[in-house]
This record gives structure tokens, C-alpha cells and sequence, in this order.
């Protein structure tokens, strides 16, 4: 059934909104479960091989996906390795509720089961984890840079390890991330490395690295008379943001106002590489 309202040209199928509602269902309902709970229901109902999970996994007993990704919307050029948001970072308990790497486990299923599944590896079965990403890197064409978590954190000394090997080994790939988890684990061998730049998330006086716009200008002008450079993420500067209002729709088909922000498109990697080459960097929050 379609119901049409011709003032906006809005289409609202009903059928549609049943499908996406039974998808929140079950995301909401994969998201209560535990850790192996979680890979147990993956394994019964998307463990079958596919051109995409073509890599047997024998501790689990099933086909995933190859662990590094090619970009997203915001990082171009770039491979990316996930871990699930918040259960890996061993200190978050501030930033948990700004989260933006939590939102997409609460909304797409395949990003939740995705991260876990590579959250039990990195936990249960680290040789192999470390293996199938040497794989890659071995015969995939043109790695150049590799963000290690846009999700997730370094949670033990052993998975930090498992990355130091992995970028000595590969010095020509040049490997950034992010952390909280710098004062509970020795990153010493791993920053020392040529082709690693690590992005502190905590500042030097223990601000969160993310704030809103006039928040973010004074953090970074009381570090600069320090002589402190922390350098502004581009990414949704509101001085760039076209401000515009619509009209929608909602679930009793009432109309309401939106105030929409649109954001000229800015690519990590080809844009802007602060996050390859510095030690601070601050961001919007968004």
C-alpha cells in the first residue's frame, strides 16, 4: 500500500516500513546478546560462503570477510580495520555517550555482526587474525594507508603487539589511529616505527579530542600559546555549513519542520592527512 501526499510529493510505502522496522527488531535484538551468542548467530544465519565471506575460519566454524576494508564515505584511499565500538575501549567512560562509531552498530546489523566477529578474533584467535590480515596485505594491490579502528581501541598488550608485527613487517603501508588506551599499554615500539603515527584522543591537560565548534577553537588557541599545535579536523566546520529548512512527515503523518546542515564533502586521506602526520588532532563533534 502507497499513500501519497501530493503538497511535497512524499511517498511513504507501508510495506517498506514493516521491512525496516522487523531490520531494527533483530539489530536491537543481536545487540542484547553476548559476545558468543552474538558469533554463534552469525555462524547459523550468515556463515554460508559468498564472493564476500570467502575466508574459512576454522575456530568458528564458518566463512567471514576479509578483515581490512576500502574506504567510506569520509575515508578515501584508505583501508580500515574495525573492532566493536565501546566493548574494546578500555577507557570511554565519557566519551561512550558521543559515540558516532556506536550509532552504526545500532542501526546496520551487518556492521554489529561484523565487529564482533573480528572483537572474538582479536580476543580468542589472534594468530589466525593476525594471519588473514597479513594475507591481505600481501596480495591486495595499492594499500597505502591502513586506519587501524574507526571503531574500537586497543585493548590488550597482545593485540598491540599483533600490530607492531603486522606494520614492521609492511613498511611502505602507513598505519594511523586513534586511542585512549595510551597510559594502559606500552605503544613505545609501536610509535617508534616510521610508517605509524598514533593520534592521542585525550590532550594533554585531559580534554576529549572532540567538542562543539567554539569549545574546539579555545581548546586549540590556549594549546597554541603553550606552544602546543593541535591541529582542527575539517569535517563538518560549521563556518562551511549551508543551513537550510524542510518539511516532513512523521509516523501519524503530521507535518513538522527539519533544520538541515549540509557539509561540503571532506576526504581523509586526499583532502586532508592530519591525522597521518600528527600527534593531536581535535574534532567537531558529529
Amino acid at each position: 500500500m502507497t499513500t501519497n501526499f501530493a503538497e511535497n510529493a512524499v511517498e511513504i510505502t507501508l510495506d517498506n516500513y514493516a521491512e525496516i522496522q522487523r531490520g531494527i527488531s533483530e539489530v536491537k535484538a543481536v545487540s542484547r546478546m553476548s559476545l558468543a551468542e552474538r558469533v554463534a548467530y552469525y555462524r547459523e544465519k550468515y556463515g554460508e560462503k559468498t564472493s564476500a565471506k570467502c575466508i574459512w575460519c576454522p575456530s568458528l566454524g564458518c566463512y567471514i570477510s576479509k578483515p581490512l576494508v576500502y574506504q567510506n564515505s569520509k575515508l578515501r584511499g584508505i583501508w580500515i580495520f574495525d573492532l566493536l565500538a565501546v566493548a574494546t575501549c578500555v577507557n570511554c567512560s565519557e566519551c561512550k555517550h558521543y559515540c558516532y562509531a556506536l550509532k552504526a552498530q545500532k542501526q546496520y546489523l551487518f556492521t554489529l555482526l561484523r565487529r564482533s566477529i573480528y572483537t572474538w578474533l582479536a580476543k580468542h584467535d589472534i594468530a589466525f587474525l593476525k594471519r588473514i590480515i597479513v594475507e591481505q596485505l600481501m596480495h591486495e594491490n595499492g594499500i597505502q594507508y591502513i586506519r587501524i579502528h574507526s571503531s574500537g581501541d586497543f585493548f590488550s598488550a597482545e593485540y598491540l603487539a599483533m600490530w607492531t608485527d603486522i606494520a614492521r613487517a609492511f613498511p611502505a603501508v602507513k598505519f594511523y589511529y586513534y586511542t585512549k588506551a595510551d597510559k594502559c599499554f606500552n605503544f613505545e615500539g609501536f610509535n617508534k616505527l616510521d610508517n605509524v603515527n598514533g593520534v592521542k584522543s585525550i590532550l594533554p591537560d585531559g580534554e576529549r579530542n572532540f567538542d562543539k565548534p567554539a569549545r574546539v577553537h579555545a581548546i586549540v588557541e590556549k594549546y597554541a600559546r603553550r606552544g602546543i599545535d593541535i591541529k582542527i579536523c575539517p569535517y563538518h566546520d560549521p563556518a562551511t555549513a549551508n543551513v537550510y529548512q524542510v518539511r516532513r512527515l512523521n509516523r501519524k503523518f503530521r507535518w513538522y519542520t527539519v533544520t538541515i546542515k549540509e557539509f561540503p564533502e571532506i576526504h581523509c586521506g586526499s583532502q586532508c592527512t592530519y591525522c597521518m602526520d600528527h600527534q593531536y588532532v581535535i574534532f567537531y563533534i558529529h
